[in-house]
């Protein structure tokens, strides 16, 4: 049998596999259900979010998918300036009760709302945390090589 060579992933690829291990991290870090996690991403399918995470990443991500996954990133760092670094306050934050920013329910509520329900949480913790707090963690913010 031939011996099949795969082609080396191209650093757009990589970047891609990056922001989904990423992901996976909060996600994990957060305690999200797998029909969460479908939903932050953009409702993608069940056997797309398993093949992602358990076999190979995806060679790249929509517009979409990388926004969502930007604020998903903006916010787990905004969480982390505001309460510390890798702090249980920060894990549990988009869990607990009246966090979200119209004041009812759960930023994770709001987040699961869509795009738009992402990037109004963002906006609030990062207001909360002070944005050059955020902005130089973010800045040393590295994306992990293996999960």
């Amino acid at each position: 049998m031939p011996t099949i060579i795969s082609p080396r992933p191209t650093p757009a690829e990589r970047d891609t596999a990056g922001l989904v291990r990423l992901f996976c991290l909060i996600a994990d870090r957060w305690k999200l259900t797998v029909e969460q996690r479908l939903r932050l991403l953009g409702g993608i399918a069940r056997s797309t979010h398993w093949e992602w995470t358990q076999q190979h990443p995806p060679r790249s991500l929509s517009v979409d998918q990388r926004e969502r996954i930007a604020h998903v990133i903006g916010i787990d760092v905004a969480t982390q300036a505001f309460y510390g670094v890798n702090s249980e306050n920060a894990a549990t934050h988009v869990r607990r009760p009246h966090t979200a920013p119209n004041g009812e329910g759960t930023a994770l509520d709001v987040m699961l709302t869509g795009l738009p329900g992402l990037a109004e949480v963002r906006r609030h913790i990062e207001a909360l945390g002070g944005g050059s707090a955020v902005a130089s963690l973010l800045a040393s913010y590295q994306i992990p090589t293996s999960v």
